[in-house]
């Protein structure tokens, strides 16, 4: 494999790198906050399903006790 050729001037590689870097990061920031979005909608999923459950449990007796 032959090696590529040397970078037209000092600023395109400076520039090219930068941009490569810039991409990069904005690709882990939106990772992580995709990720952190998922897993937050899981568990406020899951908090809202024992919340139901707690109030399927307490539901009768609090209609008995305040009629509504």
């Amino acid at each position: 494999m032959a090696p590529s050729p040397p970078c037209p001037d000092k600023d395109f590689g400076v520039t090219a790198g930068v941009a490569v870097a810039f991409v990069t990061g904005l690709g882990g920031v939106a990772t992580a906050y995709g990720v952190g979005r998922a897993v937050g909608g899981f568990l406020e999923r899951r908090r809202m399903a024992r919340w139901d459950h707690g109030w399927e449990r307490v539901e009768p007796g609090w209609v008995t006790l305040y009629g509504h």
